[in-house]
């Protein structure tokens, strides 16, 4: 198990876990207000429409909420259960991204699941193939 100390009033430290542990909570947060104001200025809909599908999707969620998450001068984070959500109605990962990145992940589309498994079975009929061989 990694230990976890902390090393000053806003970010810790770990043996076995990298950027978002030893990232200050203040700079994770003002990164993903970065990206879901990008998020926005990209998407397909307005503020408005977002705010409505993402409460049509999660329950009430206004433009102010929206406007709040996004604000500089607001002190609203953004809720992790919204992530789904805010992923299907702006089309956007970025956020699931900038979050797995700070762990070392990176997120698998389905296509790279496609061509994980397309991989893992070329290995196994190379390895059978060198198998069969030596019986030869």
């Amino acid at each position: 198990m990694s230990e976890v100390r902390q090393i000053s009033d806003n970010a810790v430290e770990s043996d076995g876990v990298g950027g978002l542990l030893s990232d200050s909570f203040y700079e994770t947060a003002e990164r993903i207000r970065k990206v879901l104001k990008q998020d926005l200025a990209e998407c397909k809909w307005s503020r408005e429409e977002v705010a409505i599908r993402l409460s049509v999707r999660m329950g009430r969620i206004s433009l102010a909420m929206i406007d709040a998450y996004v604000s500089e001068s607001k002190a609203n984070k953004f809720p992790a259960e919204l992530i789904p959500a805010w992923i299907e109605v702006t089309g956007s990962h970025r956020i699931l991204a900038l979050l797995c990145g700070d762990v070392e992940l990176s997120i698998a589309t389905p296509e790279d699941r496609d061509f994980a498994e397309l991989g893992r079975a070329r290995m196994k009929a190379e390895r059978l193939a060198r198998k069969l061989e030596g019986r030869v």
